[in-house]
């Protein structure tokens, strides 16, 4: 029987984000329910959107729709117990792209990581 790729788990096309990934991959979870976060990242509008099993995101770069993998880390620093989420993470680690979760006046906002293992000033993406 063929599965279309096109429908989230629920049947449904994924319309808000025009999106058809046709991969051949079988994950047990593979929607995506969560938060949508947004700003703009290096001139950049960005839309970012974590799969629900944490192995995957999709991504508005711009007007450039990009679906790829995610790997979660724990600590940075002295924080032991911080979540850093790796985009692209099976890739050269110079195309890696870092963000640590963190909550601003309740708010989750993801704040990008530089190559030095510093946070960015100004490199967030909040959470709508």
């Amino acid at each position: 029987m063929a599965i279309d790729r096109c429908m989230d788990a629920g049947g449904a096309y994924e319309k808000a984000w025009k999106i058809c990934d046709k991969s051949n991959t079988d994950a047990p979870d593979t929607r995506f329910s969560g938060p949508v976060f947004a700003g703009i990242l290096d001139g950049k509008k960005i839309h970012l959107q974590l799969r629900d099993d944490q192995l995957g995101y999709r991504m508005i770069n711009n007007g450039l729709r990009i679906v790829g993998d995610l790997n979660v880390e724990r600590g940075l620093g002295k924080d032991d117990d911080a979540v850093i989420y790796v985009l692209d993470w099976t890739q050269d680690e110079a195309r890696h792209i870092r963000f640590l979760r963190v909550l601003v006046d309740g708010e989750e906002e993801l704040q990008r990581i530089g190559p030095d293992q510093q946070l960015q000033k100004g490199a967030a993406l909040r959470a709508k």
